[in-house]
């Protein structure tokens, strides 16, 4: 606990950034995904049916995030994790309702999705040549356990962010996420409220000397 303990003297909101940032640095990433995966348990427990979730929860990660990147891995599918796990990955972690994968828009890869998600959850409504296309979103489940297959995001070339990708860890599960350079284009392009939020961390995260 110790070193949980800092003192500012008269912080402005971006010492206090820095701190949370430099905070959580200090984590391995795959402790800051579990706390990603805390947060989403957090608001599944204030539902309607909170407290029979509370009592099936398992602890740790998302069982059917890991089992699907899991086949995404075993049917080699070109993926990369982005998104608010990415962001956890090479930052800090915050609340997200889904967890986002990118996957190369060409059709030899899309075929390969395409076996991943129906042994997954079925065959999907979706051909391969569709799927092999930029501009397509697959989501599976609701919020917030959803996932969602993306063929493309603003401001990202995916064979270049495959080339920088990193290799990383969700669960027990040996994953592919996207590269902080790469990341922070593509939330420059998006330029959403919330990617402007997740941009700051990310920028410092690199300036503090995080990797990826």
């Amino acid at each position: 606990m110790k070193s949980a303990i800092r003192t500012l003297e008269s912080p402005s909101a971006e010492d206090l950034l820095d701190a949370d940032v430099s905070w959580w640095l200090e984590a391995a990433p795959e402790e800051r995904i579990l706390a990603v995966d805390e947060a989403r348990r957090d608001l599944e427990r204030m539902g309607r049916d909170g407290m029979r979730r509370r009592r099936n929860a398992r602890r740790g990660v998302s069982r059917d995030f890991e089992d699907f990147l899991e086949l995404l891995e075993r049917n080699q599918v070109e993926y990369l994790v982005v998104g608010g796990y990415a962001v956890a990955f090479h930052s800090t972690p915050r609340y997200t309702k889904d967890i986002d994968i990118l996957v190369r828009a060409a059709r030899k890869n899309a075929t390969r999705v395409l076996a991943a998600i129906s042994e997954f959850a079925g065959p999907p409504d979706v051909s391969a040549e569709r799927l092999a296309r930029p501009d397509l979103v697959l989501m599976m489940g609701l919020p917030p356990t959803r996932i969602d297959v993306l063929t493309s995001i603003d401001g990202c070339d995916f064979a270049r962010a495959w080339r920088r990708r990193v290799r990383g860890r969700y669960g027990s599960q040996e994953v592919w996420f996207i590269g902080r350079k790469d990341l922070i284009a593509a939330k420059k392009a998006a330029a959403r409220e919330q990617d402007l939020l997740d941009l700051k961390r990310l920028e410092r995260a690199a300036r503090l000397g995080a990797r990826g």
